[in-house]
């Protein structure tokens, strides 16, 4: 047992958080027999089309959640910006400070493949996510936290670090797989400047290994999927197991878990506890196919932790 387990907190923070990072349209293909292979034609027996990215992901848990949520992207090209922008707008997220994609760029896409229980993607990624360096959606008086989707888009803009310092907010990255970010030579700088780090367990390995580093921010989350998650802060370690679910599709499971620890840690609630939101928020996740299908504040009261049993109780 960690002996000072309790000691990782915060004071309560329960403003509105603001989400940046790439917007995507999901085409999720499910109900595969096997992966695709070169020369091969594999049929699925369903498809969803849905808003995806892991900013986007965050903040509908964040709102299903019942917190204030605003979302700073670009829209996907049409034909399916219209689509992604009221699936957006049906979450109650503000989408005031979404941008249009430039003219004549690709629709941003992603084709993810749930099988397995595992998922792969391919992403066509078209366009940056701040078209401009007007960063006055940071002074929204109602904003205290301020969430980056990807550490690709950190490192594009960091001056949203010193911007979001200034006006009171505290910073939390996902990691998000870009190989091009793990050996970044800013990397460790920016890292080391924010409050909460979100990486998942192959990202937190390919970083370690490009800078020899274990921790990287004040408080480090690492997602392990079925095997929980473990924070590590000032030398401590703390973990907690995951509950045990029927996998669907884990397509969002890693952003709906930053939803659930986000959104306890911004009430002030200790670590375990903020480890323990997160993991209810993959487990539902991973329950259903799609980074948020659905996703409302009803899906959230109709989870049934008692029915989940978890890694622990075995």
């Amino acid at each position: 047992m960690t002996p000072v387990a309790t000691a990782i907190s915060k004071t309560a923070n329960p403003g509105k958080v603001v989400c940046v990072g790439q917007l995507y349209c999901d085409l999720i293909f499910g109900g595969m027999e096997k992966m695709p292979r070169l020369g091969e034609e594999v049929f699925a027996d369903s498809l969803a089309v849905h808003a995806g990215g892991g900013a986007y992901i965050t903040g509908a848990y964040l709102a299903a959640l019942g917190r204030k949520v605003s979302l700073v992207a670009a829209i996907p090209a049409e034909p399916f910006g219209s689509l992604v922008m009221a699936e957006i707008n049906a979450k109650g997220i503000d989408t005031t400070h979404c941008t249009p994609s430039k003219p004549g760029a690709d629709p941003q896409i992603t084709v993810a493949m749930a099988h397995g229980g595992d998922r792969a993607f391919l992403t066509r990624q078209s366009g940056a996510v701040l078209e401009n360096d007007d960063l006055g959606w940071l002074n929204d008086p109602e904003l205290t936290h301020l969430h980056i989707g990807e550490l690709t888009t950190l490192i594009s803009h960091p001056d949203l670090i010193a911007k979001a310092r200034d006006t009171g907010l505290t910073i939390s990255v996902d990691c998000s797989w870009a190989e091009e970010s793990f050996s970044h030579p800013d990397v460790l700088a920016l890292l080391q400047q924010i409050d909460v780090f979100l990486p998942n367990e192959a990202e937190i390995a390919r970083l370690q290994q490009a800078n020899s580093q274990t921790a990287f921010a004040t408080l480090t989350v690492k997602k392990r999927g079925k095997r929980g998650a473990e924070a590590q802060c000032q030398g401590e370690t703390i973990s907690s197991s995951a509950h045990l679910v029927d996998v669907v599709d884990t397509t969002g499971a890693g952003d709906a878990f930053n939803a659930g620890f986000l959104n306890a840690w911004l009430n002030g609630d200790k670590t375990m506890s903020c480890l323990a939101a997160g993991n209810t928020m993959g487990a539902i996740a991973v329950s259903r196919l799609g980074g948020a299908t659905d996703v409302g504040p009803e899906t959230v009261r109709a989870f049934d932790p008692m029915r989940a049993v978890t890694a622990e109780a075995l």
